[in-house]
Formats: structure tokens, sequence, C-alpha cells
């Protein structure tokens, strides 16, 4: 193979010309990917077959019905993908590991909605903004009689309207709501929502929590490597 420092410049003459250029960059950068030199035993070649094979039929049918839901918002098209068989087959698979993911959006929505907010001393920002430091559906723990005004304690919250959680939860994660949003107010959203969670996932008590059941659906999910953005200051 052409060492890729040898690569001729300018245009290729051809295609073949254009393909042997190609492998020539392509062998060197493949050699430095994280497990280049690892060899697949039978059984994983096995699987790899299988894994393949479940992807192009899926592929086929997407072709066939001009449709294909991964270019669709999340939301929309999540409980079909879930009910794939490609999607059931890599749920079992063990992962080699979730990369990347940020603190506030760690663990499902459905414990803070469940679990979170009947934690002592949650409040919610609610049901209106208060400035662009406390914005409606923010959460932060406060002692009796300390929260700001505009935060009202969860807990009441839940007991006044037993629908409160369902009206929560569009602020604190993405919803079919969301897809009419412009490029620059759906990023205004995302990082709304780390905002909302900020003062929750920091707090003590709550961090220990919060992490025990975020790394349990990581490994009911057969991860067991994740890599966190965090900031800890």
């Amino acid at each position: 193979m052409t060492d890729a420092q040898h690569v001729p410049v300018g245009l290729p003459s051809s295609e073949d010309e254009y393909s042997e250029r190609r492998r020539a960059l392509r062998g060197p950068d493949d050699a430095l990917r994280v497990g280049a030199d690892e060899v697949f035993s039978e059984a994983e070649l096995v699987a790899n077959r299988h894994l393949i094979a479940l992807r192009d039929e899926l592929l086929k049918g997407y072709r066939q019905s001009r449709q294909f839901p991964p270019s669709e918002p999340f939301y929309k098209v999540k409980a079909e993908i879930e009910s794939t068989d490609l999607y059931r087959f890599l749920v079992a698979m063990p992962k080699g590991g979730l990369l990347h993911v940020h603190v506030f959006s760690t663990a499902p929505c459905d414990w803070i909605l469940e679990h979170g907010l009947r934690e002592p001393g949650c409040h919610v920002c609610w049901p209106v903004d208060i400035d662009e430091q406390n914005i409606v559906g923010q959460l932060a723990f406060f002692k009796d009689g300390e929260a700001p005004e505009g935060y009202q304690p969860s807990a009441a919250l839940l007991e006044q309207d037993p629908d409160f959680s369902t009206k929560l939860r569009p602020l604190l994660m993405s919803c079919e709501a969301d897809e009419c949003l412009p490029d620059l107010d759906a990023w205004t959203k995302f990082n709304q929502i780390f905002q909302r969670l900020m003062r929750f996932t920091t707090y003590y008590p709550i961090f220990e929590k919060y992490y025990r059941f975020a790394f349990r659906s990581a490994l009911d999910d057969h991860i067991d490597y994740v890599e966190l953005r965090a900031n800890f200051t």
C-alpha cells in the first residue's frame, strides 16, 4: 500500500486512481482507531453478520416505503425505532461505552418527575419566569422559609395539581411541540433545560441518588463505561 505521505497531489485521472489514493489515506488512519489491532472471534463474526443482515433488511424496507425515521425528530419516531428487530438486538448487546453525556441529562427525566420532585426542600420556579437566572420550571433546593419569591415547594405543587409533573415534563426535555422551533430557538430550549436542572443535580443529597439511578439505567442497557461531560466547580 502506498504510504499516505506520498499520495500524489492534484485530481485523480480515473476512478481507479481515486480508489487507490483513498485506500492509501485510509490505511494509516484506520490503524489509529481504538481497537484496530483487535481480531474478532468466530462468535463475534457471527453476531456481526447477523447485525449487518438486520441493518440491511431495515434499510431495504425504508427504501421501499420511501421513509427514513432517523431523519425525523427523535421524539416522533422513538416508538417506531424501538419496535424494530435491529433496535432490540442492539439493546441486548454489550456496549462499548456512553460518551460525551451531559451531567444534566444522564438519568431519565422520569426519575426527576417521579422521585426528585418529592425530595425534601425541592422547589420549582413556577408558574412564570422571575428573571433570566430563574426561569419557569427551574429546580432548586431551599430550607423552609428561605426560597426566593417565585419558587414554590414541589411537593405542594404536586398535591395541588395531579397533572403538575405532566406540565413540567416538556420544560425538562425535548418534545414533539419543539419540532416547529427555528434553529436558534431550539438551541435556546436546549440550554434552558440544562439551566433548569443545574442546581438540582449539583445538590449533594440528590447528586448521589441521581447518579445511582443513572448508572443503574446504563447497566440495564449493558453499558459498562460512561464518559461524563461535567463541571463540578
